[in-house]
């Protein structure tokens, strides 16, 4: 081989691996802290419009609801802890997979009277936990609505071992 071979053959393969190396650093990142994040806002505001429609709610449906959730949100978060990156493909397919359960949950129990509907609720509460995890939000927003979810169970079902567990882990 001579040289001109030699460098036709290994440009590009130098060009292949810059472009994958840029692609897992950039799948790999953590969730950013955005300057102007509308949408996470919307949703720290509207978490807690839904949580005040539960809490006029009976007691016992409250308590239903939360557990539900932290079931649910609990399967995500076993899956999720067990990968060695918090980010990139696996994660991407897992979150796609679990939001697209909470929004089929959520549009199966669509009624006129949807704030009065514990399974919608828990269903809507479940999918915001899961967006305040992806990168659809800032990391603050996402703190905040976990925080103030999770404080919101804490009073209702104080001894419920997945939500120590989330608190713990949050840090709250």
């Amino acid at each position: 081989m001579n040289e001109d071979t030699v460098v036709l053959f290994i440009l590009p393969l130098i060009i292949l691996i810059f472009i994958f190396y840029f692609r897992f650093i950039a799948s790999s990142q953590e969730q950013k802290d955005f300057k102007e994040d509308d949408f996470g806002d919307y949703f720290v505001e509207d978490i807690k419009k839904i949580i005040t429609h539960l809490e006029k709610l009976p007691l016992e449906n409250q308590k239903n609801v939360y557990e539900n959730v932290c079931y649910k949100y609990g399967k995500f978060c076993k899956e999720i802890w067990k990968l060695e990156t918090s980010r990139g493909l696996k994660f991407k397919k897992i979150y796609k997979k679990y939001v697209e359960e909470a929004g089929a949950i959520r549009r199966e129990n669509i009624t006129n009277e949807d704030y009065k509907n514990p399974k919608w609720l828990a269903a809507v509460i479940y999918e915001i936990l899961l967006f305040s995890v992806g990168k659809k939000m800032s990391l603050n927003n996402g703190n905040k609505i976990r925080k103030y979810v999770f404080l919101k169970m804490n009073k209702i079902i104080p001894n419920n071992h997945n939500l120590k567990i989330f608190i713990k882990v949050e840090g709250i």
